[in-house]
């Protein structure tokens, strides 16, 4: 009777769920053990938000299929898989910085842009990824390397900021001139009066975006200077210089 007893006992344990090498144990992400059953698991969001100079995000996955594919539907954005141990697999999103973004001439650049990641593993997994990257900072002039002339005797102007950004701060090295922003394109600068005594003055203003101020596009500057007009070239009527000895 006894020995009836434990064969009946030994009939009714379960199957051990850690072991490997019982198909009737489950394994991680509800799949069994063995390499049979299909599993995909994925910590990968809906939405995936970017600014133009970052390059990427990393995304970790654990799957037993091998042939899935993560596709974007947009050239600026890339997909790149490496497979690791252990069923890891590791999928990274890569945006480029540069690339045009719209036909917009040269401030193609500036505008936001959208795209759609495809992530499939058969009829495993199916899930799909926005990828949204915002303007590339814009913070210039058209000065092109060249100063601002102010006269001497004290002068107001305004110049315009060719920027894409709302919120940016000007700022000067010099007493005699003072930089005050205007609206979101426009910088007005004031200087004081030179004295006679005074030799001629050279400051540096800089304008820099309030939202990123790391990058080389998101900062511009440029020199003021004041000039003698009484003292210019056409002023005194040198005309294009013909029949000079």
């Amino acid at each position: 009777m006894s020995l009836l007893a434990l064969f009946l006992f030994a009939g009714c344990v379960g199957p051990d769920p850690d072991d490997p090498a019982n198909p009737g144990g489950n394994g991680e992400n509800g799949g069994k053990k063995d390499d049979d059953k299909p599993f995909f698991t994925a910590d990968i969001p809906a939405e995936y938000n970017t600014t133009s100079p970052e390059q990427g995000r990393n995304f970790q996955i654990k799957t037993n299929i091998s042939d899935w594919t993560a596709t974007s539907d947009s050239s600026w954005c890339h997909t790149n898989i490496t497979k690791g141990e252990d069923y890891g697999y590791e999928l990274v999103i890569l945006v480029d910085e540069f690339s045009p973004r719209t036909d917009n001439g040269d401030c193609d650049y500036c505008q936001p842009r959208v795209c759609t990641v495809t992530i499939k593993a058969g009829s495993t997994y199916s899930h799909t990824l926005t990828v949204r990257q915002e303007s590339r900072v814009i913070m210039s002039t058209e000065l092109y390397g060249k100063p601002v002339i102010l006269n001497p005797a004290g002068e107001t102007i305004r110049i315009f900021i060719r920027t894409n950004c709302i919120s940016w701060t000007p700022s000067t090295d010099a007493d005699w001139l003072n930089v005050k922003r205007i609206d979101n394109a426009t910088l007005e600068l004031s200087s004081t009066a030179r004295k006679d005594s005074d030799k001629a003055r050279k400051a540096t203003v800089t304008v820099v975006s309030d939202l990123d101020s790391y990058t080389s596009t998101s900062r511009t500057s440029f020199t003021v200077a004041d000039a003698d007009v009484a003292l210019s070239g056409d002023d005194y009527g040198y005309g294009d210089h013909i029949d000079w000895d």
